[in-house]
């Protein structure tokens, strides 16, 4: 996988009728916390305008038992998997994004649910939390050891950053070169799959499965 150089934006799809749009294509997601809903929604708004709608699949949060938010999505996007394969006898393809701080200790469920159906079922962990991913998109950013961390070190780059708040174009007009920088770090340390090594993101790869998808939908690169 490599980062993607992009001369122009995905321009918007319209049918032949002149005015008429070409419906979206829903793009499902599981997420941790509304800083990354609020994140992809930016993506497709200014990356990738006209092209995906967003379906989030809800959770309800910690539940009792102890079990962490990781287990928690894998368990809501394992019931609406079997829905859509019960319902519609077919299976879309489904998003988890997450942060590693708690969820260590389930790799192994991950790991399971990732192989049920390895064409379907996506993930996206942050080793230190999205604030950490945010801070790629700056020069000479660094790389945090933990949530807090990575909070502190974006407040000294981005004064009016708060968690759950829209995120400005500015920031996704550098996706790219957030993309090139997380792919060197990832590339130069041992790989930890299902986890991203300490420090990195796997964002890249959400990113290129909306770059490959707004190919084939007509956006352009």
């Amino acid at each position: 996988m490599s980062a993607k150089k992009r001369s122009r934006k995905p321009r918007s799809r319209r049918s032949a009728a002149v005015g008429f749009r070409v419906p979206r294509e829903p793009v499902y997601l599981c997420a941790e916390g509304q800083t990354e809903i609020q994140y992809v929604r930016a993506l497709f708004e200014y990356r990738y305008p006209g092209l995906f709608t967003l379906s989030i699949i809800r959770t309800r949060g910690k539940r009792a038992g102890g079990k962490t938010s990781l287990l928690n999505l894998i368990e809501v996007a394992r019931k609406e998997s079997k829905t859509w394969a019960r319902r519609e006898k077919s299976s879309r393809d489904i998003w988890i994004i997450c942060d590693l701080d708690e969820n260590a200790h389930h790799r192994e469920a991950l790991e399971k649910w990732l192989n049920e159906s390895p064409n379907t079922h996506h993930a996206v962990i942050q080793a230190a939390s999205i604030e950490a991913w945010f801070l790629s998109h700056f020069d000479n950013p660094q790389r945090p050891r933990g949530n807090r961390e990575a909070e502190e070190l974006l407040a000294k780059q981005w004064k009016n950053y708060r968690k759950g708040a829209e995120i400005p174009r500015g920031l996704i007009d550098r996706t790219d070169e957030a993309v090139s920088r997380e792919l060197n770090a990832m590339n130069n340390a041992e790989s930890q799959w299902p986890f991203p090594p300490p420090g990195c993101s796997q964002m890249p790869d959400f990113i290129e499965y909306l770059d490959e998808r707004a190919s084939k939908l007509g956006g352009q690169h």
